[in-house]
């Protein structure tokens, strides 16, 4: 029961048909966030974030009296703006 991690190691991927990748092997191994394969919470939001911007400025602020929907407006467009401009600054950082 307490065999040492090397021989775990080497009984797990003993019976494998894609053994784990050599130190002479290329592996892709991406430098930032902006570069595929894409994951799928990140495309998720790339559709999320503006469709909820737009749902809140054709369905919400018009319901507001003016005097609420004017400064409302403008936070939400302003925390949106952020929010994106935050996204895009940490997946194009290493």
């Amino acid at each position: 029961l307490n065999k040492p991690l090397h021989r775990k190691l080497f009984i797990k991927y003993q019976n494998t048909d894609n053994p784990p990748p050599m130190s002479s092997e290329k592996v892709h191994v991406r430098s930032h966030g902006c570069m595929k394969p894409y994951n799928w919470m990140q495309v998720g939001t790339w559709i999320l974030l503006p469709l909820l911007l737009l749902q809140f400025f054709f369905f919400a602020s018009p319901l507001l009296p003016l005097a609420a929907s004017i400064p409302c407006s403008i936070v939400v467009f302003f925390f949106g703006i952020l929010t994106a401009y935050k996204a895009i600054k940490t997946t194009i950082t290493d």
